[in-house]
């Protein structure tokens, strides 16, 4: 279970303590289900590249759970797919457009 509120989590000082979490636990890294619906995405090009980057990063760092985003768009969901094509080497991200398809999914992945 992640601590804080928000702003504590998405802080600078908030990241540091969970990679620093991550750095010492690597087999509790958990799996996450985010809820994206309503999102727009919003972004060029060399700001996705940058994404791909940062998740490489914190990949390499500390490891990445399997991720489900779930999303209300066919823009949001086809921006995921790219994302997820881009970073499949390194972590495992899924995009949804079904909360309920989401939670099956990681049940299933901690399951087996």
């Amino acid at each position: 279970m992640t601590r804080g509120t928000p702003r504590e989590r998405h802080s600078h000082k908030g990241r540091e303590r969970t990679l620093a979490s991550r750095r010492r636990h690597p087999l509790l890294i958990p799996a996450e289900l985010v809820d994206a619906r309503g999102a727009r995405p919003d972004f060029s090009p060399a700001q996705l590249r940058s994404v791909v980057a940062q998740v490489r990063r914190l990949a390499a760092e500390t490891g990445l759970g399997k991720t489900a985003i779930v999303v209300d768009s066919e823009l949001a969901f086809g921006m995921l797919r790219m994302l997820q094509i881009l970073v499949d080497d390194v972590c495992t991200i899924r995009p949804f457009r079904d909360h309920e398809k989401a939670e099956q999914w990681l049940a299933d992945c901690n399951a087996g």
